[in-house]
């Protein structure tokens, strides 16, 4: 038999500290998002390595030699000998294909011709800055330095925008906090396969345009959230985090002009506060909440005519023969050349021809419809659904996170119905008026879909009403996480070998 081993009491001196201490650093970190930031970092590493070998790998230039072309130009000095700089070289040249051609070539001297203008000034200005400033001393040539200060400048902003998402599903969903880091965690996976694919690192506006976007709904979601608890001292932050919301967007706007859908977010507000403005005008916090409104939606509003008005100073004064949008109203240089040169317009695209866009399209258009839809009629039993996974934990917990809970329904319940409203638009605007295929790649900058999906991923399936039919893809979430996967990587490929879809 063994002898019974002693009892030793620990020294006094340790006893202060219990041991839910030695587990702190984990606990706070995962309290703070860092772990999950640093476990969406590295998947975010090794999905654009996947990629990146795919696009380097592919084969041919394709059946368009534009870039090939642009790349040696005179006006580019020869290839450097560097094993380093002919592999950049390489790599650069698969990810300018398409719509980076034109914003290269503006990246490296500017909006030349009309037809450019259907490309973002804004974005080619800041690839030029980062090429001109950050790129001049490498022995990359020319124009492929532009591309390449385009990718990665595309790079750096999609991992930005993901850790963005982040930051907005965790603010917005109303759960404990180990449960608003699961469904934004998942959310922010799901934006890093998106189906937009290379897209989101090649010469294209679609990764700063999300990260803009979602750091404007971020930032409305917290002056939401002020506005909401009825705090007065909080009136400032709530005015600030508006404005910089309009900010955000309006930077968003002049990357792709889908962003002035955000408007709707402060039209509905000031709607709100014109349908009793005697109230409002003497309402000292009334009145501040609307200016700031106002505010907001005149900087948006910014965002698309700043271009629209460097373009208008430099083909429309000064010149005996303006061109014909000059005169009209407005004068929009970008509605003309979307419709002059790119066929652009109400049912423009409608042909035999483009049947299979629409087929391309018609997955992302009906899972978008859908999941907005359902955020539109159902945001209250969401929020509810969300909230149930914590229920046994509630009972358990102090009146205040109880109240602060019902204060995030409260916020999550009158958000998510406004931005599922700008989805349903842009999916609209799309199947009507916009090359139908390109939902593939602007779907990325938007979170409901991402959202909605997550929800259904994490969440128990039985607790979804699945009766309802626009949430057939909650019985199967993992198929659509398959084909968006198996999508980016074929797109991959033929984005790099200059075969469409584009």
């Amino acid at each position: 038999m063994q002898p019974t081993q002693p009892s030793i009491s620990p020294p006094s001196r340790l006893s202060s500290f219990p041991r839910p201490k030695l587990e702190s650093p984990v606990h706070d970190a995962m309290e703070r998002g860092q772990l999950p930031r640093a476990r969406l970092v590295a998947l975010f590493t090794a999905w654009k390595a996947i990629l990146l070998l795919v696009a380097c790998a592919s084969p041919g230039p394709g059946y368009d030699t534009s870039t090939h072309i642009l790349f040696t130009s005179p006006q580019s000095p020869p290839d450097s000998t560097s094993w380093l700089a002919r592999s950049i070289t390489h790599a650069t040249l698969r990810l300018t294909r398409w719509d980076g051609i034109y914003f290269s070539t503006a990246s490296a001297r500017g909006h030349v011709h009309e037809q450019e203008w259907a490309f973002s000034w804004l974005f080619a200005r800041l690839t030029s800055a980062t090429a001109e400033s950050v790129l001049s001393p490498t022995s990359v040539p020319s124009i492929a330095r532009h591309a390449l200060a385009s990718i990665i400048l595309s790079t750096i902003n999609h991992l930005l925008a993901v850790l963005v998402l982040y930051s907005l599903i965790y603010a917005l969903v109303p759960a404990s906090p180990s449960r608003k880091q699961q469904v934004a965690f998942t959310t922010a996976i799901l934006h890093i396969i998106s189906p937009a694919g290379i897209f989101l690192s090649a010469s294209s506006t679609e990764s700063t345009f999300a990260l803009c976007n979602f750091a404007g709904i971020w930032a409305y979601v917290l002056a939401t959230k002020i506005r909401l608890n009825a705090s007065e001292a909080s009136l400032t932050k709530e005015c600030l985090f508006t404005i910089v919301a309009g900010v955000a967007f309006a930077v968003a706007t002049a990357i792709r002009s889908n962003g002035i859908l955000s408007g709707i977010l402060f039209a509905y507000d000031a709607l709100r506060h014109l349908s009793k403005l005697p109230q409002t005008l003497s309402h000292r916090i009334d009145f501040l909440r609307l200016l700031s409104t106002v505010i907001a939606g005149v900087i948006l509003a910014l965002g698309f005519a700043g271009p629209q008005l460097i373009a208008y100073g430099r083909f429309c004064t000064g010149t005996s023969d303006p061109r014909p949008w000059c005169t009209a109203i407005p004068p929009s240089i970008y509605s003309f050349v979307q419709s002059h040169y790119w066929n652009v317009g109400f049912l423009k695209y409608w042909t035999p021809g483009n049947i299979p866009l629409f087929l391309l399209a018609a997955p992302m258009a009906t899972l978008m419809s859908l999941s907005a839809y359902t955020a539109l009629t159902s945001a209250p039993k969401i929020a509810a659904l969300a909230m149930d996974a914590d229920s046994e934990t509630m009972k358990t917990k102090q009146r205040n996170t109880a109240l602060r809970q019902a204060h995030e329904k409260s916020v999550f319940a009158s958000i998510l119905p406004l931005i599922a409203v700008l989805e349903l638009i842009l999916v609209g605007l799309a199947v009507t008026s916009f090359h139908v295929q390109i939902i593939n790649r602007i779907s990325s900058g938007y979170p409901v879909w991402y959202l909605i999906l997550a929800m259904a991923i994490v969440e128990q399936r039985e607790k979804w009403d699945v009766k309802q039919k626009t949430l057939w893809f909650v019985q199967r979430p993992e198929l659509l996480i398959r084909t968006m996967i198996g999508y980016a990587i074929v797109q991959a490929g033929l984005y790099a070998s200059f075969l469409p879809p584009a």
